[in-house]
This record gives structure tokens, sequence and C-alpha cells, in this order.
């Protein structure tokens, strides 16, 4: 969503903010407690000055995400089969 003021006599976006969602194959939203989740929301506040001209711009993001990682106890001969997360022994 983006915020406008009129500068002289333009209109400027002087805040921005946008939220984005990881979604599955179907286009539901990740869960938060599920594998894949991912979600951040961006705020970005733009400093204009007396000419109109835009000077700066300030802005954060939060975020959360949720990944599970596998590993075997095997150790790993540097390959590993389609879909196999191995935890490799280096020396």
């Amino acid at each position: 969503m983006n915020t406008y003021a009129v500068i002289l006599g333009q209109a400027q976006v002087v805040r921005s903010e946008t939220t984005s969602d990881a979604v599955d194959e179907d286009g539901n939203v990740i869960g938060a407690t599920d594998h894949g989740h991912s979600h951040s929301e961006t705020v970005v506040n733009y400093v204009f000055n007396e000419k109109g001209q835009l000077t700066g711009a300030t802005g954060r993001t939060v975020g959360t995400s949720n990944q599970r990682v596998a590993t075997s106890t095997r150790v790993a001969d540097g390959h590993a089969e389609d879909g196999e997360t191995v935890k490799y022994k280096w020396w």
C-alpha cells in the first residue's frame, strides 16, 4: 500500500508498505508453524526537499520463516542420493 502526498503540485509516494507471504502450490499462505513458511513486512518512508526532490529514504523489514533441516548420522562419501540429506565429516 502506498501513501501519497501532493508536493509542489505533484503526487509523490511518501510511504510504502509491503507484506509478502510464501504460498503453497494451491496459492494458500503457508502457516507460521509449517515448513516453508515465510512472512515479511516492509515499510519505507521517503523524504523530499523544498524543491520536491527526493533526498532520502528510510525503511525496515521484519520477517519470520520456518524451515526444517534434516540430517543423517551417516558419514557421506561426498555424494548424496536424490532427496537424501547427509551430514558431512570434514577432516
